[in-house]
């Protein structure tokens, strides 16, 4: 799809007969194939005279999501924000192609219901795996009520693993460590489904964060042999729990994907490119997921040492 403009925001580049609706402080003209929703501040005028409020631009049928925040506050399509070409995933009945669900087991921690949070924001169906469904279900209902507060409509549900594991399309793996090597094998994880490992290999005693390390090099290398049909992807694992889950913080750092199968990694790159403020970083094979564990235990130091909670990574360059 051919963008409406440029990415710089002063130089917008129309094409004949596009709509003109837009901000007027970004000058950056909306998209409506692309169903977004322009949540308009105070004080703020479109071009076409619109009053403040929710200006929907979805045509019939399509999904809202909310994506990408330009420095005003508004949503942008994809087009601004892609800082490589990603195989972008539309959305249903836009380009025939399916908007992957997506599991997440042990989606009721920190970490996996922070992923649920950030991923139902940025328009996925999601569902949260436990090993109690009522526990499931219950934290299903406490993310899409924080979510929709601020005016959105997700889709997340709450089911047992073995439930969540036969209808999603991509599994997200946020259980503890060492929990999770035992968790996996339980799993009927089906042949060449990726599996994204979000697992920091880190144990905290008396305040302090202490890396632990691991045979095999890290514990996304060691899933893989232990589940070796499935194509495994090492990401998240160095953005913290508690930014995650604090949707009015911009993320605004970088997403590091390892996977040793080509396919899996775009796929992860896709998703990870919907959550507004990440951008996806292809970081080579699975083997690079020994540094991004260590990088993820020098971050969580980071935020104890210091009594912050926000630590994160942005390859400045790139």
């Amino acid at each position: 799809m051919e963008p409406f403009f440029r990415r710089h925001p002063r130089k917008t580049t129309q094409r004949k007969n596009a709509p003109r609706q837009g901000c007027e402080e970004c000058l950056l003209p909306l998209m409506p194939e692309w169903g977004i929703l322009l949540p308009v501040s105070r004080g703020c005028r479109l071009k076409n005279g619109s009053t403040p409020g929710y200006f929907p631009l979805t045509p019939p049928g399509v999904r809202k999501y909310a994506g990408p925040k330009c420095r005003h506050g508004h949503l942008l399509p994809p087009a601004v924000w892609s800082f490589k070409p990603l195989p972008l995933i539309y959305l249903r009945g836009m380009s025939g192609k399916k908007v992957p669900a997506i599991g997440i087991i042990g989606g009721t921690g920190r970490e996996g219901s922070a992923l649920a949070l950030r991923l139902a924001q940025a328009g996925f169906s999601v569902a949260i795996g436990s090993r109690s469904e009522q526990r499931a279900a219950a934290k299903a209902h406490e993310l899409a009520t924080a979510l929709r507060s601020v005016g959105l409509s997700p889709t997340i549900t709450g089911e047992a693993n073995a439930q969540v594991v036969q209808t999603s399309d991509v599994i997200f793996l946020s259980v503890p460590f060492p929990h999770v090597l035992d968790t996996v094998p339980e799993l009927s994880l089906r042949p060449s489904m990726v599996v994204v490992d979000t697992t920091v290999p880190v144990r905290f005693e008396r305040g302090k964060a202490e890396f632990v390390e691991v045979a095999g090099g890290s514990v996304s290398e060691q899933l893989q042999a232990r589940i070796p049909d499935v194509h495994l992807v090492a990401a998240f694992k160095t953005i913290p729990a508690r930014i995650l889950n604090d949707i009015d913080t911009d993320l605004d750092c970088d997403a590091f994907v390892a996977s040793d199968s080509e396919e899996a990694k775009r796929t992860v790159m896709t998703l990870a490119a919907r959550v507004s403020g990440l951008r996806p970083v292809d970081a080579g094979p699975l083997q690079t997921a020994r540094a991004l564990e260590r990088m993820a235990g020098f971050a969580i130091d980071i935020n104890l040492r210091h009594k912050i909670k926000s630590a994160r990574f942005r390859i400045v360059g790139l």
